[in-house]
């Protein structure tokens, strides 16, 4: 799923940087479950949920840098993290 870790779960950072910045987000509005269970008609490319459409458009709004490909590819990445946090913590301190 996650193509651009590697081995030692180190990620390029631009990579990083897109799904931190939306894992900063999902915490802040406090959405770990909703997104981490999120399998809704339309996938995170095309969603039919209100609180996900709400959740990404403050992704976008904060990373700036999304086009619909690149945010439904780091909500699944989240979706995963956010399953897996020993992953996710393992590559904040790496790239921190």
């Amino acid at each position: 799923m996650n193509l651009n870790i590697n081995i030692n779960n180190s990620m390029n950072r631009d990579t990083y940087e897109m799904i931190n910045s939306a894992m900063v987000i999902i915490k802040e509005l406090n959405c770990e479950d909703l997104i981490k269970n999120y399998n809704g008609e339309g996938g995170f490319m095309f969603p039919s949920n209100d609180e996900i459409k709400h959740v990404m458009l403050q992704i976008s709004k904060n990373y700036g840098g999304h086009s619909g490909a690149s945010l439904a590819y780091t909500m699944r990445n989240c979706q995963y993290f956010l399953s897996n946090l020993f992953e996710w913590n393992d590559i904040c301190s790496i790239n921190n």
